[in-house]
């Protein structure tokens, strides 16, 4: 995570994340900070001001549960995720093949 001064773009600070992240988002009540990574972590961050922040933990998922929607009135988190098989490329520099695996389709859903 790199946060930054958008009028001067100095860096104020950068803290680790999972890796795979799709999406963020930002609880102004909390002031919580969520990266959801498709290695399986959620990773929160509380911002105690403008220029500090603090690596408030990580929350266990499940791979490929990288795209999330926080609901800003329960203040829960959605992590839709999917168990998948796995094919070598065919060809060399080629990506290889994700299948999604029958009936492995879940919401998680992460709240306090």
């Amino acid at each position: 995570m790199v946060v930054m001064d958008a009028a001067s773009g100095k860096v104020i600070t950068t803290l680790p994340i999972g890796t795979g992240v799709d999406f963020a988002g930002f609880d102004t009540d909390a002031k919580l900070i969520f990266f959801s990574c498709g290695e399986g972590v959620l990773n929160v961050f509380r911002e105690k001001s403008a220029d500090a922040y603090e690596d408030a933990g990580a929350v266990k998922t499940q791979q490929s549960a990288k795209t999330m929607a926080l609901d800003p009135k329960t203040k829960k988190i959605f992590l839709p995720a999917a168990e998948y098989t796995e094919t070598p490329a065919t060809e060399p520099g080629k990506r290889p093949q994700r299948t999604m695996k029958p009936s492995s389709f879940t919401a998680l859903v992460v709240g306090k």
